[in-house]
């Protein structure tokens, strides 16, 4: 499965395009976009490994995998790899400096080039938590199928100084290596075809994609179409059929699909004829009329009540 870009990583470049620099939570945001992105990249770059592989089939991946518990926590796996010898849960990090894992005191300290310590959440407890949840969907199956486990580094710059004897803790490069060992350790299929399936049907039923929800003062997010070309601090107007920027020149109509998804990320997920002339300055009602006909959006009651729903890009 392609591993899409994360809701919560959407709504947060939705944010920083919108959110005035001026509200006094534009720099925590700012800050959270990049920890979220640069996760999503270390993510990006081990799929690119997959590709490299030469792996026995079946199997099948699992990108972003979310799930919620008993509890009613929600959970998210970077990986889930299955196939019919084992299933392998994948934990991937972008962390830059030295990395010591301590199993007793369940920490893993940091240590950057400029001497700066500090200490980060624990990956092996996480991956410990969704092991036994992944083992208890199993059972409640009736499926005997060993589970493995493995926390990646995405740069190769980072250090890995302690590691935890509870869980391997390797390079992203290591990953072949790694995955060839598990097939020369369970070199029996522990599932037949009719199993395997039982159980990636199953898998995708569980997927559940918990949506992140922000509530954000209206009056402190920039309305319209917003440039690019001016980092999103002019706004678009509408004339013939294009959008243009009046401070820059430019002509850019992709900005006002970009600017439909923030609006269905942080407001609504339909609008109607009356929303779209005011939030986007269209001259009329009758030009705004137009356009949602030319979207081909799906619609949703008759007359003054009608509504368009805004599909995802």
């Amino acid at each position: 499965m392609e591993r899409k870009k994360p809701h919560k990583l959407l709504m947060l470049e939705a944010i920083l395009r919108r959110l005035k620099k001026t509200s006094p939570n534009y720099s925590y945001f700012l800050e959270y976009h990049r920890k979220m992105n640069a996760g999503f990249a270390g993510e990006r770059y081990v799929d690119r490994i997959w590709q490299e592989m030469n792996l026995p089939s079946p199997f099948q991946l699992f990108h972003d995998y979310c799930f919620v518990n008993d509890a009613g926590f929600t959970h998210q796996v970077d990986t889930v790899f299955v196939t019919p010898h084992f299933l392998c849960l994948i934990e991937i990090k972008n962390i830059a400096g030295r990395l010591d894992f301590d199993d007793v005191k369940r920490q893993c300290i940091r240590t950057m080039a400029n001497g700066k310590v500090d200490s980060i959440a624990y990956p092996v407890d996480q991956l410990l938590r969704h092991e036994r949840y992944f083992q208890n969907v199993l059972t409640q199956l009736q499926l005997k199928l060993p589970i493995v486990k493995v926390i990646l580094m995405a740069q190769s710059s980072t250090m890995i100084g302690q590691v935890s004897v509870e869980c391997p803790i390797m390079h992203s490069i290591g990953l072949p290596h790694f995955l060839q060992k598990q097939w020369q350790r369970f070199s029996q299929r522990a599932l037949t075809n009719r199993e395997f399936d039982q159980l990636l049907e199953q898998l995708a039923t569980m997927r559940q994609d918990k949506l992140w929800v922000q509530e954000i003062a209206h009056e402190e997010l920039k309305s319209g179409v917003l440039c690019p070309n001016c980092a999103y601090e002019q706004k678009m107007y509408y004339v013939q059929g294009s959008w243009f920027c009046r401070s820059c020149g430019m002509e850019n109509n992709e900005a006002f699909d970009e600017a439909l998804q923030d609006y269905r990320l942080l407001r609504e997920s339909t609008i109607t004829n009356a929303i779209l002339c005011k939030e986007f300055n269209i001259p009329s009602k009758y030009i705004a009329y137009r356009i949602l006909q030319a979207l081909k959006f799906e619609k949703v009651g008759n007359n003054r009540y009608s509504q368009y729903k805004i599909p995802e890009s």
